[in-house]
């Protein structure tokens, strides 16, 4: 018949933080003894003890299903450093319980005391783990005072263990727990069992919380369901420093074509989640870059700005696909596979300009303003923008790209928040405009009406009244895809007097139906054209 002791938490804590009682305990359980350590007392640290323990179990997290996710963490810290195979973690929700169960080391009764049950042990420092116990299991017990019974078994495959932690009423002191040997197994893994407790849309939030954790770590399921699919990670070692030991860790990127949102994660669990335009990253920060004491923040410090700069190396390997077009096969996959096809011409032509407008988008998600705090940020360059001179935003080149064909591979074009990163090393929509045409003074519509005596080649234009304020005239390529630009925000048309199109009189009143129809239907709200699809009508009229 096994030995069982029941204790009170507190107790137990109180006997263990003593090391010579501590190895006194551990003996007299091995051996399945009385403990004779129980005999001294510790009334002098209750309180105090008592105090601590209120902390950790019952005012660390306000959100009731956080400490599941502690567990879960924990289950993934078991993992053994040289582990062979696929590491998984298995949750079951049942009725009346639920279950967490890993594969991984399972723990010796030292263990037991010196990562579960002492909440404040100086030697959690943890650098190689992730949620090393204490902390995380400790939130776990404030289920008890619900009615809920936690159970706990071990196997280390030389040793085995069950723990019962339970509550005789709503106060901290009245926490117990049972540690009872149980006959050793060779299947070594950790079963933790919450009997009793409810929770609305769990699934959901360990999803919410866990899609973005590396598979390559651990398989994570929630009733034989993946939490965290497969997805490519790019993996950079950094060294850090804690109290002035190195430490070799890994902090790794995935990029996610399917989600346009950043996700910083603290060893796997989210910290801060930034909304993007294109798509999504997911960063993984090692256990050694630490969090605020809110836990809702990265520590700014050494580390963590060492971090960030392996970051964009992970970025760099990431972007060396474009090379291959392997990057841009896999955006137009993507959107096609979303039903997307409609933005298969930005996507073709903007590949790089996509990327170029999350690389932003990811430095500013690290407080980051300047291109020049990016120390790769060359190499970078190399990558994406090789022989671009000129950075546009989304809409001018939009507005531009047919009017301007000859010139526009010279361009790249981000979103407005974007833009303000890239201007001071790229010239920029004025610049382009000049530098590869020359553009007249701006026309009012008496004016234009004028020009039937100096440009032939507009005479029908000239002599109609289109419903627009502003005309100017470009003496621009003659072989651009098209010879009009509608700036539909000053209600202005430009006109590129060289084109073989504007020259050509038999023409010009095609162009000219087109044009009104256009401005008529957008004067009368029936249909908004945005500049694509504006290009693409006045495509019809050439």
């Amino acid at each position: 018949m096994p030995c069982s002791y029941d204790k009170l938490l507190v107790e137990w804590i109180g006997y263990s933080l003593n090391k010579n009682s501590l190895r006194s305990i551990i003996s007299d359980i091995e051996n399945g003894r009385k403990i004779t350590s129980f005999n001294k007392s510790i009334e002098s640290n209750k309180k105090y003890l008592g105090k601590i323990l209120r902390e950790e179990v019952i005012k660390q997290f306000n959100d009731d299903k956080r400490p599941i996710l502690e567990l879960i963490l924990n289950s993934i810290d078991a993992k053994p450093s040289n582990y062979q195979g696929t590491y998984f973690i298995n949750v079951k929700k049942r009725l009346l319980s639920t279950t967490i169960e890993d594969n991984g080391n399972g723990m010796p009764l030292l263990d037991i005391f010196r990562y579960l049950i002492i909440p404040f042990n100086t030697e959690k420092e943890g650098i190689e783990e992730i949620g090393r116990f204490g902390v995380g299991f400790f939130s776990a017990l404030n289920y008890c005072f619900g009615g809920s019974r936690l159970i706990l078994k071990t196997h280390s495959g030389k040793e085995s263990y069950r723990l019962l932690f339970y509550a005789e009423s709503d106060a901290i002191d009245s926490l117990h727990m049972v540690i009872t040997k149980l006959k050793t197994r060779k299947k070594v893994g950790t079963k933790i069992v919450i009997n009793k407790a409810r929770w609305v849309l769990l699934e959901d939030y360990l999803k919410s919380n866990l899609h973005s954790f590396a598979n390559y770590i651990a398989e994570i399921y929630y009733n034989k369901k993946i939490l965290n699919e497969k997805k490519e990670w790019y993996s950079r070692e950094v060294t850090l420093n804690i109290k002035g030991k190195e430490y070799k860790q890994s902090i790794t990127l995935m990029v996610d074509l399917g989600r346009r949102k950043i996700d910083l994660l603290a060893n796997g669990v989210s910290v801060k989640k930034v909304t993007t335009n294109y798509f999504g990253f997911s960063v993984s920060f090692p256990p050694a870059v630490r969090l605020v004491e809110g836990r809702d923040e990265f520590k700014i410090d050494d580390n963590y700005e060492l971090c960030v700069d392996k970051v964009f190396e992970c970025l760099e390997d990431y972007l060396k696909q474009i090379e291959t077009n392997e990057l841009r096969d896999k955006i137009i996959a993507h959107y096609k596979e979303m039903g997307e096809d409609s933005k298969k011409h930005i996507i073709e032509e903007g590949v790089r300009s996509f990327a170029a407008t999350q690389l932003t988008e990811l430095a500013a998600s690290f407080g980051i303003t300047e291109l020049s705090r990016i120390k790769n940020i060359e190499k970078l360059k190399e990558l994406l923008l090789a022989g671009k001179e000129y950075v546009l935003t989304e809409s001018d080149f939009k507005r531009s790209h047919k009017f301007m064909s000859p010139y526009i591979s010279k361009a790249f074009y981000v979103d407005p928040e974007s833009y303000s990163f890239w201007q001071d090393d790229y010239k920029t929509y004025k610049s382009f405009l000049s530098d590869n045409s020359v553009f007249k003074p701006c026309l009012s519509k008496s004016e234009f009406s004028a020009l039937g005596s100096l440009y032939n080649h507009l005479n029908i234009l000239a002599r109609q009244e289109l419903k627009c304020n502003k005309y100017v005239l470009v003496e621009g390529p003659e072989d651009s895809e098209s010879c009009y630009m509608y700036d539909n925000f000053t209600s202005t048309f430009y006109f590129n007097v060289n084109h073989r199109r504007i020259k050509d009189i038999n023409t010009t009143n095609t162009i000219y139906l087109n044009l009104e129809s256009a401005l008529y239907s957008q004067e009368r709200g029936h249909l908004y054209y945005g500049v694509s699809s504006m290009q693409s009508l006045l495509g019809r009229a050439l």
